[in-house]
């Protein structure tokens, strides 16, 4: 080939190269338009399971803390009980100690004519006897002076103790500050994602059209395929947040199997919920006409008793938390089989970032507050999970409401991912029970 035709051929492939270039790269408008939604998603759904992590990162190093803070106030607090009680009995003690050596001392003299006592005894007999009442008296003056040297230095020793432990408790109880500060700043960027999904979702309140009867098992497996992607999303983040969430089987199953269980328990909860409204009166769930349109309730994000996410207060202690949410919960499910679950409600919720009315909530509307349950002690509807208790239960509903899939607080998303398919129905309700509580 000639030397010239093969610089022509180089040309002609350079200037083609350029020109699929330029027509393969597109404007600046058109990627914003073709990308921007699922951009948007992907970006929001990683803040949401890193807010998530850092939840239950910071929780687990607060709860460390102050348990530490626990431990030591509980010992400083029996160490200066005990030290009251030595206080209080120690004169007495001292009594009997001085008699004691009083009585060693008269009895001194005696040990020298102990011998002759001993061999004027007539019989055998008489001669332990003479023996044993010698060492009795010894050794029972000895025992009120051992005594009373052992309360002295267990006195001494608690005194030291004390100090060492307060010395100590100052350094914890500033571990427990900070962690406490890095928990709460974790709580308020989780809470600011739900803040935020919530107005945005307020502004556009729009009538939702539930399918009919006849559409329930086809928009079910939509929302069950739906679930399902959000879930493999979750599992394939090696976030601590994902880990936490899909560790609520508890059997080793992989991160596919758990995904396909939380499709599958996103497909059954309309079921559930259908099934609890009736077996129980006090329920709340209400039945759709096929085909209705239902009016989304707006979360009133100015009020101080609606289901807004602003209304969870996110900067007091654990403890304070806790006195604050569970006699309100109590009083929610008093007289249900769950009457008295306030405190592992309210304990969860802080653990998890959840707002803390959310899951009774959702007790009520799927099984009644647990009159109703389609597995043991699981009254949210929640997977094909048993429990062995209501603390169990409690705490795996709140981690997972608190992970990527739902996001720590009420929204139409979440509720078009845990009721498909009357969401909206779903989620009226809970928006009333959560103002409610």
């Amino acid at each position: 080939m000639p030397k010239a035709w093969k610089h022509m051929r180089a040309l002609a492939a350079s200037v083609m190269a350029l020109v699929l270039a330029a027509a393969l790269v597109p404007c600046a408008g058109a990627a914003g338009s073709a990308s921007g939604s699922s951009s948007t998603s992907s970006t929001s759904g990683t803040a949401s399971a890193n807010a998530y992590e850092a939840v239950v990162t910071t929780g687990e190093a607060y709860n460390t803390a102050q348990a530490k803070v626990d431990e030591l106030n509980t010992e400083i607090e029996a160490l200066e009980a005990r030290v009251a009680e030595i206080d209080k009995k120690l004169p007495t003690e001292r009594e009997e100690c001085a008699a004691s050596v009083v009585a060693l001392y008269k009895y001194e003299p005696e040990i020298e004519i102990l011998p002759a006592v001993i061999l004027s005894c007539d019989t055998l007999d008489e001669f332990f006897a003479a023996l044993d009442y010698y060492n009795w008296v010894v050794q029972s003056n000895m025992d009120r002076i051992n005594s009373y040297a052992g309360i002295l230095q267990e006195q001494t020793d608690a005194r030291e103790q004390i100090s060492q432990d307060k010395i100590e408790l100052i350094d914890a109880q500033q571990a427990a500050d900070d962690a406490l500060k890095d928990a709460n700043e974790a709580r308020q960027r989780m809470q600011e994602l739900g803040k935020s999904a919530q107005q945005g979702e307020t502004s556009n309140i729009t009538n939702v059209t539930e399918p009919g009867e006849g559409d329930v098992s086809t928009d079910a497996a939509q929302a069950s395929s739906t679930a399902t992607e959000a879930a493999a999303d979750d599992s394939s983040s090696s976030s601590a947040a994902g880990e936490v969430y899909y560790d609520l089987n508890g059997d080793g199953s992989t991160d596919d199997e758990k995904a396909a269980a939380e499709a599958e328990a996103a497909a059954n909860a309309s079921s559930s919920s259908s099934s609890s409204s009736s077996s129980s009166s006090t329920t709340t769930t209400q039945t759709t006409t096929p085909g209705s349109a239902v009016t989304l309730t707006p979360i009133d994000l100015n009020s101080t008793t609606s289901a807004s996410a602003a209304n969870i207060s996110w900067t007091g202690t654990k403890q304070e938390f806790v006195d604050t949410w569970a006699p309100r919960i109590d009083t929610y499910l008093k007289g249900t089989p769950q009457d008295g679950c306030g405190k592992y409600y309210a304990a969860a919720a802080w653990d998890y970032g959840v707002d803390p009315r959310w899951a009774p909530a959702i007790s009520l509307i799927e099984s009644s507050k647990g009159s109703v349950c389609f597995r043991p002690y699981n009254a949210w509807g929640y997977g094909q999970l048993d429990f062995t208790s209501w603390e169990e239960g409690i705490y795996n509903e709140c981690k997972a409401l608190g992970a990527q899939l739902y996001g720590g607080y009420l929204t139409q998303a979440a509720a078009q991912t845990y009721c498909p398919p009357y969401w909206a129905s779903w989620y009226n309700k809970a928006v009333a029970e959560i103002n409610s509580i």
